[in-house]
């Protein structure tokens, strides 16, 4: 399974808290791991995965057998000390995060949580805990891997502040050659990716308008392309594809480190921008639950001067 390598700093929009059990509503807290949580994250880690695209255990003991792998050091040595767990009002684990030291640098193994406690900000509030703990101790980077096939934990992952790992660039891609790297170990989480001949991102405004935006006509400009059909799972070809506000977000907190690359223009990059901000004066009334815009990713097989829309 390829996977995208991410790095966060843990001094980038920090907020250092008293390290102390966080609570999430009357039900859960965060507090740090123990010893005694290894035998229930087994069944954590195994329903987490099950049936997702980055399943590999098959079993709830497969499950315990990858979480003992993980604490005894297969993946780096066990972190125990900024790993977390999410409890219940009965102290049992809902979720985790499991971070080893790879390499000589903090890696999040596993971040888990059981699928009847999504959607409460559990997975954010963990990786936050486990942040807040390694700026304290004075570790400056977090890595973690995604799989293509999890474009959804990416766009979590980049909303937290996390970017691909590039030529040990944290937060930038100063040369050209940082932005072939990027595009190199994109294309190989996405073996079935076509590089399309143009594309272009859309914002269709309910009253029949469009906001003017750049279209790639011969795709000069590579990595955008790339960028979204990661984000958007779009393997590319003649494709149409909507786009949410937090695809759009997250596609440019993806791309945003190249801005740092003076020897490329950045037109798709100014272009996105300036649909977030389009979308940011498009206030809603209060009670008007229909957004006022729809976001469409476009994409050509072959080089097109104009943009035109699928039928």
């Amino acid at each position: 399974m390829a996977r995208l390598r991410l790095v966060r700093s843990t001094s980038t929009g920090i907020n250092v808290h008293d390290i102390e059990p966080r609570f999430i509503g009357s039900r859960l807290r965060i507090r740090p791991i123990r010893e005694t949580d290894f035998d229930t994250l087994g069944g954590v880690l195994f329903r987490a995965y099950v049936n997702g695209p980055e399943q590999e255990e098959a079993t709830i003991e497969e499950g315990s057998a990858e979480v003992a792998r993980c604490t005894g050091g297969e993946y780096g040595p066990f972190m125990l000390n900024v790993s977390f767990v999410a409890v219940d009002s009965h102290d049992t684990p809902v979720g985790a995060t499991l971070m080893t030291r790879l390499d000589g640098v903090p890696l999040v193994a596993h971040a888990v949580v059981e699928p009847a406690f999504r959607g409460f900000g559990v997975g954010s509030m963990l990786l936050q805990a486990t942040t807040d703990v390694l700026k304290a101790i004075a570790e400056p980077y977090v890595h973690l891997a995604v799989s293509s096939r999890n474009p959804a934990a990416a766009r979590l992952y980049l909303r937290l502040g996390f970017t691909p790992l590039v030529d040990g660039a944290i937060g930038a891609w100063i040369t050209n050659e940082n932005l072939n790297t990027v595009r190199t170990n994109l294309t190989a989480t996405m073996p079935e990716y076509a590089r399309p001949g143009s594309y272009g991102v859309l914002l269709e405004l309910a009253d029949g308008g469009k906001c003017e935006t750049h279209w790639n006509a011969d795709n000069t400009h590579g990595l955008p392309s790339l960028v979204l059909a990661f984000l958007l799972d779009c393997p590319t070809g003649d494709a149409s594809v909507e786009m949410t506000r937090a695809d759009l977000d997250a596609a440019v907190l993806m791309l945003s480190p190249a801005a740092a690359c003076q020897e490329w223009d950045h037109p798709n990059l100014a272009s996105w921008r300036m649909i977030q901000r389009t979308l940011d004066e498009m206030l809603i009334p209060l009670g008007q639950a229909a957004p006022k815009g729809k976001i469409v990713a476009e994409f050509r097989k072959e080089p097109s001067a104009k943009f035109t829309r699928l039928t």
